[in-house]
């Protein structure tokens, strides 16, 4: 498998929300209140939204008062989110929504955030990219700084087919270890990495403490939650 093959074809993200913004896409993820009222009450004022898309997260974010910088790699969703962002929030810096690849350097400063948030996001690609991100998250955040973010359950590793958000099915083909590209669905062609909790425990066991995994209310996704070293 030629995995950079991956990254020089058509951006996927600029692919989808060029179109429009998904119906699932549409709201903040369901269990983000209780996130944020997580990161209220453990102080956090500055956050990182790693791969914000259309701003649904940043939105939620800036409504409760943090200082929040975001990222995408599609430009489709950035004009989006600072159309969105300007409206409701007419006084907030745009400069502070930029262009980026969650997979690559963060053109952030070391130790900038108290906490940064990535949610349905570092798992669509393969195992390395995933690492990467999570070295460069580990970067940027401050010591003690909490990383939370989702990564979809590792029902991929033993089946063909995926019944997904909307209960749609996602036909499954296999690419790498716990790694599948869906044949079908407007994700098709975007990887997926279906890392298992001990995997994921292994991955964080460098630079974080602390780890929490738990599935979300549809068990659809594992919400993790963790503390920079």
């Amino acid at each position: 498998m030629n995995k950079t093959s991956f990254f020089n074809r058509e951006n996927p993200w600029e692919k989808i929300f060029s179109k429009h913004v998904p119906n699932d896409l549409l709201l903040p993820y369901k269990e983000f209140s209780s996130i944020c009222e997580y990161m209220s009450l453990n102080g956090v004022k500055t956050v990182l939204d790693v791969a914000m898309g259309h701003g649904r997260h940043t939105m939620e974010l800036l409504s409760r008062n943090f200082n929040v910088y975001g990222f995408d790699l599609s430009e489709s969703a950035l004009s989006l989110a600072k159309e969105m962002v300007s409206k409701k929030f007419p006084d907030y810096d745009l400069s502070k929504i930029s262009y980026g690849n969650m997979f690559k350097y963060f053109s952030y400063k070391d130790k900038q955030f108290d906490c940064v948030v990535a949610i349905q996001a570092i798992y669509h690609g393969f195992k390395e990219d995933m690492q990467e991100s999570i070295f460069q998250i580990s970067r940027v955040l401050k010591k003690d700084g909490i990383f939370i973010f989702t990564v979809s359950r590792d029902v991929g590793r033993s089946t063909t087919s995926l019944k997904f958000l909307d209960k749609r099915e996602m036909l499954l083909f296999k690419i790498d270890d716990m790694t599948y590209l869906p044949l079908s669905g407007r994700e098709r062609g975007l990887v997926h990495f279906y890392p298992s909790e001990s995997v994921i425990r292994k991955m964080l066991k460098s630079n974080f403490s602390h780890v929490i995994i738990r599935e979300d209310l549809d068990s659809h996704y594992y919400i993790v939650r963790c503390i920079k070293k």
